[in-house]
């Protein structure tokens, strides 16, 4: 029994060192952590959360300008459309005038070719 009881004391001592070395671990992380808050820096977290905010930043401005290009395409799309519809109505507008011209010339002419009458 006494073999198990000195391996039993080795693996409790073995524990209470890896235990010390974690604490002395942690300990010096919350120092170095402690030391850069004092001097003015952020936390992990912090830091962290300033990052995630500037993804989201990033993100919104990106948003923005692709509903901008967005509004301005159909902005134009609805231009372009004003503009084929005044065009095609001129164009009307123009072929109804040619045919009125055309009407106007063929009754002088026809008035030109006819005898007086007395």
């Amino acid at each position: 029994m006494s073999h198990l009881t000195g391996v039993q004391e080795k693996l409790e001592e073995a524990e209470a060192e890896e235990y010390k070395a974690a604490a002395h671990s942690d300990t010096q992380l919350i120092a170095l952590h402690r030391g850069y808050e004092e001097e003015g820096g952020e936390t992990e977290a912090e830091a962290e959360a300033e990052a995630a905010l500037e993804e989201l930043e990033e993100a919104e401005a990106e948003e923005r300008e692709v509903e901008e290009a967005e509004d301005l395409l159909e902005y134009y799309l609805q231009r372009a459309a004003t503009t084929q519809s005044e065009a095609e109505r001129l164009l009307a507008g123009a072929r109804d005038l040619e045919e009125s011209i055309g009407v106007s010339l063929s009754a002088r002419r026809f008035e030109a070719r006819m005898p007086p009458l007395l």
